[in-house]
């Protein structure tokens, strides 16, 4: 069974997409909650300010890579295998 996203995980996941395309500066609350067809105030609910959705954006990022490199760990027998492993899975990642 596939779960749906949290509404705070939505804006996070929407953020992240329109920060890598605009960049921090290039992105507004507002922004994220009309990606999302909802108003400013439903994204000020769970973000009081743009820096906590930028930060929560980073987490999130960061917890992805914390997962990425637990998996390659646990299926890797030596370093240099280790390594391209967790290469190729960044690559598949970052795509």
């Amino acid at each position: 069974m596939t779960s749906t996203p949290s509404p705070k995980q939505k804006f996070i996941d929407t953020a992240r997409e329109l920060f890598a395309e605009r960049g921090y500066f290039g992105v507004s609350l507002a922004d994220v909650a009309g990606e999302l067809a909802l108003t400013k105030q439903s994204v000020l609910y769970h973000f009081k300010t743009k820096d906590a959705l930028y930060g929560a954006v980073i987490a999130d990022i960061a917890s992805r890579f914390d997962v990425i490199i637990d998996e390659v760990m646990d299926e890797s027998e030596s370093a240099p295998r280790a390594l391209a492993l967790f290469l190729e899975r960044m690559q598949t990642h970052m795509q």
